[in-house]
């Protein structure tokens, strides 16, 4: 169908040579169309050399025959390569210690039943790692008397530093001797204390004060005087 065409093509373009020549002007040379006769008759043979080869090529493939497309070339597309999780780099967490430098409420100290008061422990970081914020005073066993169980670390205590660590406390109401024992925990959940591993405590005594008598000085009594009477003589006659 492709070939039919391009031979319609050609042959309308011969046509159109052959009008342009007959119409041109009469004084125009015979020579003149003679070279236009002749290059037309060229063009017509190059064209229906070409249609001629176009359609040997298809009657032997049997298909469309259609012109290379320059293929566009994509430009290269950067895929990230994703490394190896990098995990954080432990800082070094040196060694957790601590000693007791000094307390209030000593050992055995008499409250009333239901009394509040204070404990303060004095402890100094003997470790090589800082206490900071991370770190807490927390209760692990005995008697916790209404205090609350842990409390951050308000300030960061470097090594050698010491701090006081105060719980408000209350005397159970039943007489008796009471212990809590509490230790520092840090950031990685780890507790420790005096030695390493070690607690520290509060104990305190609950009772009841007993009455004391009050001497009641005796009452004077009062005694009656014997009345004497006196009596006259009488005289005799």
């Amino acid at each position: 169908m492709n070939s039919r065409k391009i031979l319609l093509g050609f042959a309308c373009l011969a046509a159109c040579v052959s009008l342009a020549g007959c119409n041109l002007p009469a004084n125009r040379a015979d020579a003149t169309k003679t070279a236009q006769a002749n290059e037309a008759q060229s063009v017509l043979q190059t064209a229906m050399a070409n249609a001629s080869a176009a359609m040997t090529q298809a009657a032997a493939s049997g298909k469309p025959t259609l012109a290379p497309v320059a293929a566009t070339t994509a430009a290269p597309v950067v895929i990230p390569t994703l490394g190896a999780t990098q995990k954080p780099i432990p800082s070094d967490p040196g060694t957790d210690n601590a000693a007791l430098a000094g307390e209030t409420v000593p050992d055995g100290t008499k409250y009333t039943p239901g009394a509040t008061f204070t404990k303060t422990w004095r402890m100094m970081n003997t470790g090589t790692s800082t206490w900071t914020n991370s770190y807490k005073l927390i209760f692990v066993d005995g008697d916790q008397m209404e205090a609350t169980k842990e409390f951050y670390i308000p300030v960061p205590v470097e090594p050698g530093k010491i701090i006081d660590m105060s719980v408000q406390m209350k005397a159970p109401d039943t007489e008796g001797t009471y212990k809590g024992y509490w230790k520092i925990k840090n950031p990685n959940e780890k507790t420790f204390g005096p030695g390493g591993t070690g607690s520290f405590w509060v104990q305190i005594v609950v009772a009841v004060p007993t009455p004391t008598a009050t001497a009641i000085p005796p009452t004077a009594t009062a005694t009656s005087e014997p009345t004497t009477t006196a009596e006259t003589p009488t005289a005799s006659s």
